[in-house]
């Protein structure tokens, strides 16, 4: 019986792996979806040995395993006809909505409308395999043997052990790697619903659109563009706040291979995260878009959204695109927006060695480097490559020979440790990758994916308010080997979604898609910084607003200033800009978007 089970949940389990490949970047993330269906067939073999202990009769043994059996079937195909439409799985509350069918059509045009070619392989052949083995087979389900229930116990918690695979984050929303039973005990769908709201865009401001939708019209590049065929690494450092770092200040002697090639490039001072977590970095980042409050984060909340991000941008001129992490893709749905952008070679925790070196939340800054570095170095064609890592993540695991007291508290001193760590492994990269012949003609760019609210010392040497120091953030951009001398400090104030606009403006690349973000080699009259730490805040014009005490408005020190008219217009853009982004997020169809933001004024 148990073997009817697995064969028949397999079996309709694996038509769910060809409903969106995005869901697909590594063979476990599948093959962990099978344990579950093997652990969901013990699951049901155990429920009914013990049924069949209490029911002798075998014609009503043969009657409830049918009926069960064409229940679950016909669940199962509902739930692909879901997943094939919302790249979800069925959610329980589904089920209520079954009493409103009638309302709306009788069951048998309800069954006529729904009918389809699926029905064949996921209804008719799973129920005339079931009941040939029911009533055909029934000598291989009907005894009961002690030493097989024990058996087929164990077998089911190893294989429910093997599904808290230490690389995959337990997503029991995925329509791959999770289980609807599991789904549903943990009542996701409702979680689901969580900010979900429509909204609705009637307009867009004068105000917006001058300060925001700043044009380029007479407004020169301010350093020499590259050709096309020029390689683009961008490397995201994890919580590499500027604070801490020589080039910006720090006397710590954290950061003493950044401070060495801040002096080869072009370092902007002013740049600032909006948050302190990953997934909001990485999309600010990647997209050239503001976080996306009103509605939580987009690679977890909106995976399905039509913004055209950086990579798109890359693929449309036929370069390579990687992505390379020291984590696994499944946490925070970052390899189902890899896939989804059409990344080419999506490579995290799940593609090292089982026996590659972890610190702390993931591989090593060093596995990471140096498989960065071997790739890269060897790849035929021009490659736009997002590196990413990990180590100087909480709980901030250094190697031994990297552990220092710096004279703080233990979790001060252990921070500085796997930062100082971080920056020798990127400055070890930079060394040998600039060697190679990809390196020489790569246009690399080094930045964080945030900062962090981590204590500030010795801030005696910067009295910047302490939001502004814990969320500064450094950007470096080092031009390829044959562009001599171009060194320079930019000092104007930017964020993270200035980053993608400034690459594209470098490499000549145009937009033919909105984006919130302004190019910082060219003079731009209105700059801006919209932070979402502690209720929200905006940095513009050497004044900073709490969203918290939008009256009071200070600088960028903490000295009180008067209220204007200016602050009020720049309040209200905050908030417009948050309903901008969110109606942008929610959006099925790109060309009805481009039209509505078109119409309303933005110009891309």
């Amino acid at each position: 019986m148990y073997l009817f089970f697995a064969v028949l949940n397999t079996y309709m389990r694996s038509f769910f792996f060809f409903i969106d490949t995005n869901n697909i970047w590594h063979w476990r993330l599948p093959f962990q979806g099978i344990l579950n269906e093997l652990v969901a067939a013990g699951l049901f073999y155990l429920i009914f040995r013990v049924l069949f202990l209490i029911i002798t009769f075998r014609k009503l043994r043969k009657a409830l395993l049918t009926l069960f059996v064409m229940i679950w079937i016909i669940i199962n195909y509902i739930n692909y006809q879901y997943a094939n439409t919302f790249n979800a799985l069925l959610p329980f509350s589904w089920f209520y909505e079954l009493n409103n069918f009638n309302e709306i059509s009788s069951s048998r045009d309800m069954l006529l409308q729904n009918a389809d070619f699926d029905m064949i392989y996921l209804v008719l052949l799973p129920f005339f395999f079931s009941i040939y083995f029911i009533f055909r087979l029934e000598h291989l389900w009907e005894k009961t043997r002690k030493r097989d229930v024990i058996f087929i116990f164990l077998i089911s918690v190893f294989f429910q052990s093997s599904t808290l695979y230490a690389d995959i984050q337990p997503r029991v929303e995925s329509i791959v790697h999770s289980h609807l039973i599991k789904y549903w005990y943990y009542g996701y769908d409702e979680k689901r619903k969580t900010s979900q709201k429509e909204y609705e865009l009637n307009s867009i401001s004068k105000s917006f659109i001058n300060k925001i939708n700043e044009t380029i019209d007479d407004k020169p590049l301010k350093v020499p563009i590259v050709t096309k065929d020029t390689n683009v690494v961008l490397i995201i450092m994890e919580s590499f706040r500027a604070y801490d770092i020589g080039a910006y200040g720090s006397k710590l002697n954290l950061s003493p291979y950044f401070d060495k090639y801040a002096e080869e490039g072009i370092l902007f001072e002013n740049i600032y995260s909006p948050f302190n977590l990953s997934k909001v970095g990485m999309w600010t980042t990647l997209c050239g878009a503001h976080q996306n409050v009103k509605g939580g984060a987009v690679f977890t909340h909106f995976p399905d959204h039509e913004i055209k991000c950086i990579f798109d941008y890359f693929n449309d001129i036929d370069y390579e695109t990687i992505w390379i992490h020291g984590q696994s893709a499944t946490y925070d749905s970052q390899g189902y927006f890899m896939n989804r952008h059409q990344v080419k070679h999506i490579i995290d925790r799940l593609s090292f060695p089982v026996d590659s070196e972890i610190l702390g939340w993931g591989l090593s800054d060093r596995e990471v480097f140096s498989f960065s570095l071997n790739f890269l170095s060897e790849m035929k064609n021009s490659f736009f490559a997002v590196i990413q890592t990990i180590t100087n993540h909480h709980p901030y695991v250094a190697p031994k020979s990297y552990r220092k007291n710096y004279g703080f508290d233990k979790n001060t001193n252990n921070f500085f440790s796997t930062f100082h760590y971080s920056d020798e492994m990127l400055g070890k990269f930079l060394e040998e990758y600039l060697k190679t012949e990809n390196g020489k003609n790569s246009l690399i760019i080094i930045t964080a994916d945030h900062g962090n609210g981590k204590k500030l010392v010795n801030n005696i040497r910067n009295k910047k308010i302490s939001i502004l120091n814990q969320y500064q953030i450094p950007l470096l951009i080092l031009y390829p080997k044959k562009f001599k001398n171009i060194r320079k400090k930019i000092n104007i104030i930017g964020s993270q979604v200035d980053i993608m606009p400034t690459i594209m403006d470098i490499m000549n690349m145009e937009y033919n898609f909105p984006i919130f973000g302004k190019s910082l080699l060219r003079d731009f009259k209105y700059r801006y910084v919209k932070g979402n730490i502690e209720g929200g805040w905006l940095l513009y014009d050497e004044r900073f607003i709490s969203m918290r005490h939008k009256k009071s408005p200070t600088d960028r020190y903490g000295k009180p200033l008067v209220l204007n008219k200016t602050d009020i217009r720049w309040v209200d853009l905050f908030n417009e800009i948050d309903n901008i982004q969110h109606w942008m997020v929610q959006q099925k169809s790109r060309k009805y978007l481009l039209e509505k933001l078109s119409q309303y004024g933005w110009r891309f």
